[in-house]
């Protein structure tokens, strides 16, 4: 397998997500796959107190379409 410089691309998109709104990207042209990394800068608990933290969860979900 032979691969050129167009055969592999990356596209990094920060995007703020929020509850209930909905963010949309797309692929370029030609492409066969695609990976999402999700990152959480501010971590996914808070603290409350010096001994009490509090969780959260997150719950994304993915939709692909071809177009």
């Amino acid at each position: 397998m032979d691969l050129y410089p167009d055969d592999v691309a990356e596209d990094s998109e920060r995007v703020h997500l929020m509850t209930d709104v909905e963010t949309v990207r797309y692929t370029r042209d030609r492409v066969a796959s695609a990976s999402i990394d999700i990152s959480f800068p501010q971590c996914l608990g808070k603290i409350r107190s010096a001994s009490a933290t509090a969780g959260r969860t997150v719950d994304p979900a993915f939709l692909y379409l071809y177009i």
